[in-house]
């Protein structure tokens, strides 16, 4: 096994190094040019071609031990390998045979919600809330402070980690009671896991209420794409039997 991993690249001659050998397993190598598109760029980190050269490595060097002992001949994996690439093809054809994605509109979306409002009742609390992750106590407490001010001297974006919806019980318990068991919009710092955690909580949602929207508007057009391509394979299926010689023994 070879590996070579360096700093590439920030350097006007980086052109250059698409036959560069970055690791090496048997005779398989790995070239500088096979590196994903944002692995291969200007600004690419050493570190993240590390991860991915030595992901190389443990893969070549795994297969390469299956294939030593027969295991390309299974005939179980075989049949799953052959099963795979079919269900890919099929599901591809579909797609673009039934042109699910156009056939839904914004108007389906809200229509589908409107009907349905009952399967997007919350069952559990809920908070929209802007997490904020520091190591130094004293850091977490100013931060908190600036939180609570309409104009802040700090900017606390900074340490923003992110932005999302938490349902309760989703988090350690130290920081589930810290959002949960408060009336407060400005939360922490609990220390967890050697950090400290503050929260900004945006708004508040009780069991029970309905989801908006805005927040379920990806799973409702999921539904809708399974929906249209449950109908549309259907029709199409139909429409190809017709044109093809298909039989079924009944008897089975």
């Amino acid at each position: 096994v070879f590996i070579l991993v360096f700093i590439l690249l920030s350097c006007e001659g980086s052109k250059n190094n698409d036959d560069v050998v970055l690791a090496r397993v048997g005779k398989k190598k790995l070239f500088f040019k096979d590196l994903p598109t944002q692995l291969n760029g200007p600004n690419i980190k050493k570190n993240d071609v590390s991860v991915f050269v030595n992901s190389w490595v443990n893969d070549q060097v795994l297969f390469i031990s299956a294939e030593k002992e027969g295991f390309l001949n299974d005939r179980v994996l075989k049949e799953r390998t052959e099963k795979y690439y079919k269900d890919i093809v099929i599901s591809s054809f579909v797609e673009t045979k039934t042109n699910i994605i156009n056939k839904i509109t914004k108007e389906d979306v809200l229509s589908y919600y409107n009907n349905n409002k009952l399967s997007f009742i919350r069952k559990r609390d809920g908070v929209f809330a802007r997490h904020f992750v520091l190591e130094d106590l004293n850091l977490a407490k100013k931060i908190k402070v600036q939180l609570s001010k309409t104009k802040r001297s700090v900017n606390v974006d900074q340490y923003l980690n992110d932005t999302s919806y938490i349902r309760e019980g989703l988090l350690s318990k130290d920081l589930n009671d810290l959002l949960f068991n408060s009336n407060t919009s400005i939360v922490g710092p609990v220390l967890y896991n050697k950090k400290y955690h503050v929260f900004e909580i945006v708004s508040r949602y009780k069991k029970g209420s309905l989801y908006g929207l805005e927040e379920v508007h990806d799973e409702v057009y999921q539904r809708l794409m399974k929906k249209v391509s449950i109908s549309g394979t259907s029709r199409l299926l139909d429409s190809l039997k017709r044109k093809n010689d298909v039989f079924i023994n009944l008897n089975y």
